[in-house]
């Protein structure tokens, strides 16, 4: 299916998502650099927060935004080998052996979506299982100090 000069759906679909992302790295990235070099408060915030819990709220942005860029590459990559490999059309060939072993037929689309949606989402929980185990304690102990800081 030619879209736009040549290119295939896929293609196009692929290099959309990838200027996405790579826009929101650019910015992020820009924020990051204002969490390295603001180290004073705020005038209009001087009245209401301590130096420490500010230093505190910076640093905690610090890693939240590099574990952040760690994730969103992860994700990206992930997507781009689905895309490229034919996750999409092996997902709708299961769904429908999933939705033919219920005595539907292929005519039956909402189920068929209803199926993707479902291996999707069980590939997606099987997929997360390794980064939540090993961000879940580092997560908790950083959102302990930041309300513990903020209260």
């Amino acid at each position: 299916m030619e879209v736009v000069a040549g290119l295939d759906l896929v293609t196009v679909v692929l290099l959309f998502f990838w200027v996405v992302y790579l826009w929101e790295n650019y910015l992020s990235f820009r924020q990051r650099e204002v969490y390295k070099t603001t180290r004073d408060i705020p005038w209009e915030l001087r009245s209401v927060l301590e130096h420490e819990t500010f230093e505190k709220a910076r640093l905690y942005q610090l890693d939240k935004n590099g574990f952040s860029f760690w994730a969103g590459l992860y994700s990206q990559l992930e997507m781009t080998v689905i895309l490229l490999l034919g996750g999409i059309p092996f997902l709708w060939r299961k769904s429908g052996e999933v939705t033919g072993y219920f005595g539907y037929g292929q005519e039956y689309e909402v189920c068929n979506w209803k199926d993707i949606f479902i291996l999707n989402t069980l590939k997606s929980n099987i997929s997360c299982v390794n980064i939540w185990i090993s961000t879940e304690r580092k997560i908790q102990s950083d959102l302990y100090r930041l309300v513990t800081t903020c209260t």
